[in-house]
């Protein structure tokens, strides 16, 4: 028999591909729960992820209210993680009453969850929107800017992934990786600063934006030469440039800035960092 810690682990590693396969098994997870507040937790937040983050479907997340509420009694945790979800429903569809009382470190993941749920209905705008409230989340004290970072970041690299593009959504992703710049630039960690203008300059490469793109790349070219950084960080300083040159048409550029990624390949301490490295590499020889 499935045990509901086998059911998590598979149900979260098929989400990404089979959400649709996923979401139907999960009554059955709610049957193998048992009296554990913490697997009723993951239950919820995998019901949640599912549905909204990766279908954007309302109606069957509000039909299967009355049996997460059920797992809801088991403690804190799951009621909270069920408070969570409510709240990303009334994000996502007005005409359901959020919860009142969560605190802004609580808003912040029920925000994410809300802006890919929009995402994959195809409401930019209305996401746009949301990524300007987490701004406003995150500025409520440290500890809720600090937890806005990962999250944001996290978000951009999922909206800039992403292959199917359009002028919303190129500049639903500028949104987000703007929003990481800002939250990253009111604290103290020039590599955090350095990394979200590459993935601001990411963002508007792909958009085709290319001196906006090169702007935010040297930037990041600039942090990086200031403190020192390693060969593993200028490596993606020279992606950033290669893309700005890819969006600006300048071909000869581009594979100038590969022979310099080549080059640090080489020189990069951590092998655990070369495969996604090469990865990145193989991956501008299309630009």
């Amino acid at each position: 028999m499935t045990t509901i810690a086998a059911f998590l682990k598979q149900g979260w590693a098929d989400h990404v591909d089979h959400p649709q396969d996923v979401a139907a098994r999960l009554a059955q997870g709610i049957a193998l729960v048992g009296e554990s507040a913490d697997d009723a937790t993951g239950l919820i937040r995998l019901a949640g992820h599912t549905l909204l983050g990766h279908l954007g479907d309302v109606d069957r997340t509000v039909a299967l209210l009355p049996q997460l509420e059920s797992l809801s009694t088991l403690g804190d945790a799951p009621r909270a993680a069920l408070a969570r979800l409510k709240t990303t429903l009334s994000l996502v569809d007005p005409s359901i009453t959020a919860p009142q009382g969560l605190s802004a470190s609580e808003l912040i993941p029920a925000h994410q969850a809300a802006i890919l749920a929009l995402e994959w209905r195809g409401e930019y705008a209305r996401a746009g929107k949301l990524v300007e409230a987490v701004l406003e989340l995150a500025e409520a004290d440290e500890s809720s800017r600090v937890g806005a970072g990962p999250m944001l970041s996290g978000l951009a690299y999922h909206l800039w992934y992403w292959p199917e593009r359009n002028p919303a959504r190129n500049q639903l992703t500028i949104d987000a990786a703007l929003a990481v710049l800002r939250v990253q630039q009111a604290g103290t960690d020039w590599l955090e600063t350095g990394r979200a203008h590459y993935r601001v300059s990411l963002a508007y490469a792909q958009a085709a934006q290319a001196n906006a793109a090169m702007e935010h790349a040297e930037q990041y070219m600039r942090l990086c030469t200031k403190h020192g950084a390693d060969s593993y960080e200028r490596f993606f300083v020279h992606e950033a440039i290669a893309r700005a040159h890819s969006a600006a048409g300048k071909y000869a550029a581009v594979a100038a800035e590969q022979e310099k990624m080549a080059e640090l390949l080489d020189e990069i301490s951590d092998p655990g960092h070369v495969p996604y490295c090469r990865e990145v590499l193989q991956s501008l020889r299309a630009l």
